[in-house]
């Protein structure tokens, strides 16, 4: 057991570090590429594309391995089942759900596919205006808009420490802010300005407010679509719809990727995002959310935060400007985290309150099936004998 809690609490920190790698690899090609720089919506576009193809391909793959295995298990076994005695009501109320079942899939499919290509687009494009790490501070608020949609769309109670988290939280971003108000130039020559900064954590905010419900949706859908299902409406909602937008009205961007194959930085940023990324990360983010609950996955998001300021320092020349960002870096990060794990010690005394209301239901139930004590044929005859000799008197 905790072997096996171990190699999860690996797998989430792991996870979190390849999702710190998008927005650095994102800002790259749309800023740092040569010779050209690339349009970020064409970027989406090709690496979705390039990670649904993949997924079904080996998807494909593992259902024709599993599908080999299942038949050598039960060669031979035909002959001992039997269905010709199936009740006709049991396959209509059979042929009944799985129409229902199928009804819930495409309509969940059409709604998370809007806003999954809601949260990926202005994901995308939001890194090339500011620092990668400004966008994963933002997307680490996260939580605390899923616990504000909880309360006002389900009638959830407010996690503790929430409006604190939500108040510390502008305090570290107001820091940030100040710190870089100023326009600043880098080592390569590049600026970022305050229009430019504004535009990018707005866009930023925007796809983090999609990405709450995404997770919601994710949570809500996990007895209708399965993890693989989820990423391939992701990776072919955000292939198509951008594909379309960039052909429509910058179909010169997509030239760019004639010398995507002759850069090999731009070539390791584009397979961070399409492999690394959009295929095994979104698939294992599903997994680990599922089997471990939303607050213990998300409170590992600091790595996130972490990786992408080592990343966007070391690649990008990007790194921290002033003391007074890292004080704004540092509360933020303190303040979130605090925020995430009281989240998950609240979460998990609510299911153990739930778990015990349900317990103590069984038992009363129990106590009051134990006043019908079962009589034998012999007791109950004597029973009637006794009822009819009374009736006779």
């Amino acid at each position: 057991m905790q072997q096996t809690t171990n190699a999860l609490l690996l797998l989430t920190i792991a996870n979190h570090a390849a999702w710190s790698t998008l927005h650095v690899s994102a800002r790259y090609l749309q800023v740092y590429a040569e010779p050209v720089t690339f349009d970020g919506q064409g970027v989406l576009s090709s690496t979705k594309g390039f990670a649904a193809l993949f997924l079904f391909a080996w998807g494909a793959i593992t259902a024709r391995i599993e599908a080999t295995s299942n038949e050598q298990k039960n060669d031979g076994s035909d002959e001992l089942s039997d269905t010709s005695d199936a009740p006709m009501h049991r396959e209509q109320q059979l042929s009944l759900e799985q129409s229902t079942l199928r009804r819930q899939q495409v309509m969940y499919t059409l709604a998370f596919a809007f806003v999954a290509t809601t949260r990926a687009s202005s994901n995308i494009a939001s890194a090339a205006y500011t620092y990668p790490y400004n966008i994963t501070l933002i997307a680490s608020l996260t939580p605390a808009i899923i616990a504000l949609f909880d309360r006002y769309l389900l009638q959830s109670p407010f996690p503790p420490l929430l409006w604190q988290t939500i108040f510390l939280s502008g305090v570290g971003s107001l820091l940030i802010a100040i710190s870089q108000s100023i326009d600043i130039h880098d080592e390569h020559g590049k600026t970022i300005s305050t229009t430019d900064n504004l535009i990018g954590c707005s866009l930023q905010l925007l796809s983090a407010v999609f990405s709450a419900f995404a997770r919601i949706l994710m949570k809500q859908t996990q007895d209708i679509l399965a993890p693989t299902h989820i990423v391939q409406t992701n990776n072919v909602s955000n292939c198509l719809i951008p594909l379309i937008y960039t052909i429509i009205h910058n179909p010169h961007s997509w030239g760019a990727f004639r010398y995507l194959l002759f850069n090999p930085k731009s070539l390791l940023a584009w397979c961070a995002i399409s492999i690394g990324v959009y295929s095994f990360a979104s698939t294992m983010q599903i997994r680990l959310v599922r089997k471990l609950g939303l607050g213990f996955y998300s409170s590992w998001a600091a790595v996130r935060v972490l990786g992408s300021m080592i990343l966007s320092t070391f690649i990008l020349g990007e790194g921290i400007q002033s003391w007074l960002e890292w004080t704004g870096i540092g509360i933020m990060i303190v303040t979130i985290s605090v925020y995430l794990v009281k989240s998950q010690q609240w979460m998990e005394e609510k299911k153990e309150q739930q778990e015990n209301v349900r317990i103590g239901a069984n038992e009363e139930e129990e106590d009051g099936n134990e006043e019908l004590v079962p009589v034998s044929r012999e007791e109950s005859h004597l029973l009637h004998y006794d009822a009819r000799k009374e009736f006779a008197h």
